[in-house]
């Protein structure tokens, strides 16, 4: 228990690190209320003595000690509520400051780490928590040390009236600590089980309501399917923690029980005490008081108490496991020698996942030139969105090379990275912003960058059918705010382009650009590149060849490899995988010819 109550000390130095001021005052202000518990049975206990012996001590003196217990109670009330008020404003500025340190280091966390389900679940777990964990934790164990004061000082008065009373209670009390730390480990496993459920059963229930589902449900009726899924999982998780909270009562109440008699008989074998005068009626009814309160704060608050340490002690191991993870290795101070002009040039890269024995990618090599436009072809996953991920710098771990204008990029900085590729992701973020901040992600005001963003979306076709025409850059889009509008999935993904046609990029990397757009808005939006990307450097990911024959040169992966590249009449005069891939699909696009 001594360990558990230690390795809690950590939330009082986080609470102090956020607010010292608060913090040590909450402490000091903790110590004050919990020694007025023996005050308190001081005080009562002789006002209690002057009223039984009233007639030979007078009214004058019942009246002080009168006064002295209401000042008691007064002060214990105005010390607790200010000490409310603190607790209040130091959970505000303990939870802001440890989810800034969440935040921090899942932006640092090396991208591989993020796509492991355990990992996953770990970032989960932690997030969970992140903003109640460590303002409780301080809470909890403000409580504790605060409970510890307030036995000692009840033990105290006890101990002086009567020794071996006041020892055995000390000892039981002691006792009870290793078993309240082993009901909250057992709490937290199952509670820790029991989140992996309720975020599987989150995912279902999101199914079950979101828009974004709503025509697959109205027509396939899945409801009742996703319903029974949820519901399973939603039970799984309630039973774990009803199953742990029922072991915990029923053991509790069994303590409870002992506790209680052995209090009871406890106060039995003062009596004599109280016969012999050694202890005045006062003060024995108020111990006898305390001693009932304290066996039901034993039974139930400091079981409460006890076990929240031991999982926010558990907590913190899962917190320092998550700060643990790698961070990426990528440079802070790596330059390209030349921010104007581009070459990339792949060495022989091989990479799996971690944890696969197959490789995603195997012996690549390739240089994409200046100003040249490149499409990635190849059936899925033939580790097209692989090798962009190794471009981006997303993974570090792979053999071979990949240069930069000679420069090899994992010497290179996030920002220098940046600044080399735009990308828009087949897999685009929708986000419940102004449609200004959607485009740029951040917050600025620059007149001119927002009316070359309406004059892309208006190219893209992003205005047709959205009645907003007045400040349209500030409409709300999604269902947050009020007013807010949604968007079809091919304006998401319209926005989601303007976002990286919009970016100062050296080399524009498109994933699946056109997945969810009709065939005429494809065409235009490739006739949109051809103008926007005519000097830069292009590298297009798609499954619809219909377009491929634009670019200059084609690369084919097959199973890893580079298995063909060349110009769209190379490779169809070589009667291979791209000759097949792009005769199959023919018929999509008619006005298409070998």
């Amino acid at each position: 228990m001594i360990k558990v109550v230690l390795k809690n000390l950590r939330y009082v130095r986080y609470a102090i690190q956020a607010d010292k001021i608060s913090a040590w005052s909450i402490i000091l202000l903790s110590m004050a209320i919990s020694s007025m518990s023996a005050a308190k049975i001081l005080a009562i206990g002789q006002l209690l003595d002057d009223v039984a012996l009233s007639q030979s001590f007078g009214f004058r003196r019942m009246i002080v000690n009168t006064c002295l217990v209401v000042f008691v109670y007064l002060m214990e009330y105005v010390l607790s509520a200010l000490q409310n008020y603190l607790r209040f404003r130091i959970c505000i500025r303990l939870n802001n400051q440890m989810e800034d340190k969440f935040f921090l280091k899942l932006s640092v966390v090396q991208y591989s780490l993020l796509e492991d389900k355990k990992n996953s679940d770990l970032i989960f777990h932690v997030k969970d928590g992140i903003e109640k964990r460590f303002s409780d934790g301080f809470s909890h164990v403000i409580e504790f040390f605060s409970f510890a004061f307030r036995a000692a000082g009840v033990l105290g008065v006890i101990i002086t009236k009567n020794i071996s009373t006041g020892m055995i209670l000390l000892l039981l009390f002691v006792s009870l600590g290793p078993l309240y730390q082993k009901l909250g480990e057992v709490n937290y496993q199952a509670y820790a089980e029991a989140n992996k459920a309720f975020r599987r059963a989150k995912s279902y229930l999101q199914i079950l309501s979101d828009r974004e589902y709503a025509n697959e449900r109205e027509v396939f009726g899945y409801d009742a399917f996703f319903n029974k899924k949820w519901r399973t999982y939603y039970q799984t998780a309630i039973e774990k923690e009803r199953g742990a909270s029922k072991q915990n009562h029923f053991k509790i109440l069994l303590v409870t029980i002992t506790i209680t008699f052995m209090t009871a008989l406890l106060s039995c074998i003062m009596i004599p005490a109280l016969l012999r005068e050694s202890l005045s009626l006062g003060v024995y009814v108020l111990v006898v008081t305390q001693l009932f309160n304290l066996v039901h704060f034993m039974s139930w608050n400091f079981s409460d108490i006890t076990e929240n340490l031991s999982e926010n002690a558990l907590y913190l191991d899962d917190f320092d496991r998550f700060m643990d993870l790698n961070d990426t290795t990528r440079a802070e101070g790596g330059i390209l020698p030349s921010q104007k002009h581009i070459n990339i040039r792949i060495e022989d890269l091989s990479f799996r996942y971690p944890g696969c024995t197959d490789y995603a990618l195997k012996n690549v090599s390739f240089e994409f030139k200046e100003g040249v436009h490149y499409a990635i072809v190849g059936k899925n996953g033939a580790g097209k969105t692989t090798l962009v991920k190794l471009l981006l710098g997303l993974y570090d771990e792979y053999d071979g090379q990949i240069l930069i204008n000679g420069v090899d990029i994992r010497t290179l900085s996030k920002a220098t990275l940046s600044s080399v590729f735009s990308v828009v992701f087949q897999d685009y973020g929708r986000y419940a912003l102004t449609l200004k901040e959607n485009v740029f992600l951040t917050d600025f005001d620059d007149p001119q960058k927002a009316a070359q963003a309406e004059r892309i979306l208006s190219q893209l076709g992003f205005w047709e059918g959205l009645c907003h025409q007045e400040n349209r850059m500030d409409i709300s889009l999604g269902k947050l705010d009020e007013g807010g509008i949604d968007l079809s999935g091919g304006q998401w993904q319209k926005l989601a382009i303007a976002r990286g046609l919009l970016s100062d990029a050296l080399v524009y990397i498109l994933d699946e650009p056109s997945s969810s757009l009709d065939p005429i808005s494809e065409r235009h939006l490739y006739d949109l590149y051809d103008k926007v990307f005519k000097e830069y450097t292009t590298i297009t990911i798609t499954h619809r060849l219909g377009n491929t024959k634009g670019q200059d040169e084609i690369l084919v992966l097959d199973g890893g490899t580079l298995a063909e590249f060349g110009s769209h009449e190379a490779l169809m005069k070589r009667h291979s995988i791209y000759y097949e891939m792009f005769t199959h699909q023919r018929s999509w696009y008619h006005a298409e010819s070998s």
